[in-house]
């Protein structure tokens, strides 16, 4: 799986991407921007998103589900 995380803080979030990269073979990108229709784009060929409490409306729901996510975090 693939997992893309938007709002990612470097600083104290890699370490844990990195151990669940390790410990369960869970792929991820990231970018320290917020989902919007602008940034979806980002997420093409990730199974799942993570992202910070932010305004997910239904057109970019759709949009995230024709990139093929499937999983909201």
């Amino acid at each position: 799986m693939k997992l893309f995380v938007y709002c990612f803080r470097d600083f104290d979030e890699r370490q844990h991407f990195d151990a669940l990269t390790r410990e369960a073979g869970i792929d991820y990108a990231a970018s320290p921007d917020y989902p919007t229709a602008g940034t979806a784009h980002l997420a093409a060929g990730c199974e799942a998103i993570s992202f910070t409490p932010c305004r997910m409306d239904a057109a970019l729901l759709r949009q995230f589900r024709g990139l093929g996510v499937k999983y909201l975090a």
